[in-house]
């Protein structure tokens, strides 16, 4: 397959021996409109990430996140920092007695509450008036230390629940999750070692069951799925209530050999360092059930929730994979893989509004988290979720690997997809992903479904792959401007709208449906066929 490069002829000898993909398959997706495996799994859409609790706060946050629940379903929202100083939760006065203000939080939960999404409450990080040390993390500088006082941060966190139960209701605040710290096992987001962390869990664990036991309480929230075992050991030894477990795990890898001391993400050696995608497709499948596989083993905890509430193409937030249309298949290979055996998978994050490492740039495809970027356009990796939320509740039996087939009345939508790892060789996402991938016809998929009624359907089809809601490739053909002029930035929006490459009305007979369907290399397709009469 032809690459076009936009930065060296170097570079493109260096990746054209990538293999020809002219060779086309022929793909059966065979399903019976009467044969149903079950509801839907959700899996996909319980939780997405945000970047921290203050960002919430701006006006272009929420806007983009009103959209993304409209067209995304996304159902709960997990961010750093609610209990961040600038937050303004904890202040001690001069007789150093504590003082509690949910002036912001609650500006920021009332939303969340009127838009229908739920928070994942992550208890981090440490109020000023509360720390051990200086230390900090991120840009935005919140404390990183174990608390100097636990009977005060106990008498804090039980504060702050039983003011939730009385704004929102018992009723609601049963159905949220309330999580301790966030990667406490890396030395970027804690101070402390493995058996502070546990201080803190059993603390916050029975302040929260002190407002009511029926709150569920869990964590460690580690990054690279550490502690699993080391948290359902303690917290079965102590008798300290544990009602899911959380972890996260990326895409890719560094250069160097990533461990729990020297995962550094925001120092300048670090910026510098080279990402690759990981060479193994199934990476992240494959770890969510190892983790699984742990928790089984566990008689006590064998039924756990288990929330990988954080994931992604990679870790870096300048990873201009983040902007690519082979985010999309990659994505939804990861999901078909684990919507039986995590109960969520988190993806990091909604919006490229999110400061960890500085304040939000306001230029282009800059390769940051976000499935939008600042401006609100939608990149190849928000049409995995916009997609997945028009599936029908009723899924049908189906033996292809890289697809879902479900139902509504007499509907069908059909959501399918080619994936391949591409081969980097040496060469680091950085570099790797800044060059435009034309993509040929990879494969001849045959939609087949059995047993529908009879008569009138208007099919609508709707790709992502190159040049189709293909956001990095806009962009770069339009020069990759520093600052695009008001006309540059429409020709990017219209470029991600999501407006049928066809639509078709044909006649069921005999309860037969038969399409025939193109697909490219990486393509990610949703068919959606509605009865008409």
């Amino acid at each position: 397959m032809k690459r076009t490069p936009i930065i060296s002829i170097a570079f493109y000898l260096l990746i054209c021996c990538i293999p020809d993909l002219n060779a086309q398959n022929e793909r059966l997706i065979h399903v019976d409109f009467t044969e149903v495996k079950g509801l839907l799994s959700k899996t996909p859409l319980n939780i997405v990430g945000a970047g921290r609790a203050a960002e919430g706060l701006r006006a272009d946050w929420q806007a983009q996140l009103r959209i993304v629940r409209k067209e995304c379903g996304f159902r709960q929202i997990r961010f750093h920092g609610v209990l961040n100083e600038e937050m303004g939760l904890y202040k001690e006065d001069v007789q150093s007695q504590p003082i509690y203000d949910w002036t912001k939080v609650d500006k920021l939960y009332d939303l969340l509450v009127e838009i229908g999404m739920k928070p994942f409450v992550e208890l981090s990080f440490m109020p000023a008036d509360l720390r051990t040390n200086d230390e900090t993390t991120c840009y935005w500088k919140a404390y990183k230390s174990p608390p100097k006082s636990y009977p005060k941060y106990e008498a804090f966190i039980e504060a702050f629940v039983r003011h939730l139960r009385q704004r929102y209701g018992h009723k609601e605040v049963k159905t949220w999750y309330f999580e301790v710290w966030n990667e406490p096992n890396i030395p970027n987001f804690f101070t402390g070692d493995i058996e502070e962390y546990f201080k803190i869990y059993t603390a916050a664990a029975k302040a929260i069951k002190s407002v009511s036991p029926k709150y569920r309480v869990g964590g460690p929230a580690t990054a690279g799925t550490g502690w699993i075992l080391e948290t359902m050991d303690y917290c079965n030894t102590n008798k300290v209530p544990l009602d899911f477990l959380s972890t996260h795990f990326y895409g890719n890898m560094k250069t160097s050999v990533i461990s729990s001391t020297d995962f550094n993400l925001w120092t300048e050696e670090d910026l510098k360092m080279e990402f690759f995608m990981k060479p193994d497709k199934d990476a992240i499948p494959k770890k969510v059930n190892e983790v699984r596989q742990k928790i089984q083993a566990n008689q006590k905890y064998k039924d756990l929730e288990l929330h990988f509430n954080e994931w992604s193409t990679s870790y870096d937030p300048v990873d201009p994979i983040h902007d690519a249309y082979q985010s999309t298949p990659y994505m939804l290979n990861v999901l078909k893989k684990t919507e039986d055996i995590a109960s969520s998978m988190g993806y990091w994050i909604f919006t490229d509004i999110c400061e960890e490492i500085g304040e939000v740039p306001t230029g282009y495809c800059m390769g940051n988290w976000g499935l939008m970027d600042t401006h609100g356009n939608r990149k190849p990796a928000y049409f995995t979720y916009k997609y997945f939320n028009q599936l029908g509740n009723t899924e049908l039996v189906n033996s292809d690997s890289c697809s879902w087939v479900c139902k509504t009345g007499n509907n069908i939508q059909a959501l399918f997809w080619n994936y391949k790892l591409l081969d980097q060789k040496n060469v680091p996402n950085n570099v790797f992903y800044k060059q435009l991938f034309p993509s040929e016809v990879k494969e001849k998929v045959t939609l087949r479904v059995e047993n529908m009624k009879n008569g009138k359907y208007e099919i609508v089809f709707y790709r992502t792959g190159f040049e189709s809601n293909d956001y990095y490739t806009a962009y770069a053909k339009m020069g990759a401007p520093q600052k695009p002029s008001n006309g540059q930035i429409k020709t990017l929006a219209d470029a991600c709208k999501d407006e049928p490459i066809k639509s078709e009305t044909v006649e069921v007979k005999n309860g037969i449906l038969e399409l025939k369907i193109d697909v490219r290399e990486n393509d990610a397709l949703l068919v959606k066929a509605n009865f008409i009469n």
